[in-house]
C-alpha cells in the first residue's frame, strides 16, 4: 500500500470481522441474496440506523455493519 499512514493489518482485522458477521447472519437469517434481493431488507435505511447508532455510541462495531450493508447494497 503506497500510504504509509494506513496500517494494513487493521484493515484486514476490520474485514475479517465483517465476513464473520456475514457467516453469522447467514446462520440466523438465511442467504443475503433472499433477504436483500428480495427487498426483504433495506440495505441503506439499515446502514442510516448504524451510522446514527455509533454518532451516538462511538461503538465500531456499528461501523462494521455499516460496510456489510453497504456491501450488500451493491451485491443486490
Amino acid at each position: 500500500m503506497e500510504d504509509a499512514t494506513i496500517k494494513e493489518q487493521e484493515i484486514d482485522k476490520i474485514i475479517t470481522h465483517c465476513k464473520q458477521k456475514f457467516d453469522m447472519s447467514y446462520f440466523k437469517y438465511g442467504p443475503a441474496g433472499k433477504n436483500y434481493g428480495g427487498g426483504r431488507v433495506d440495505a441503506l435505511g439499515t446502514l442510516d440506523k448504524c451510522i446514527i447508532k455509533f454518532n451516538r455510541t462511538k461503538n465500531t462495531e456499528y461501523l462494521e455493519d455499516a460496510i456489510n450493508y453497504l456491501l450488500l447494497r451493491m451485491l443486490f
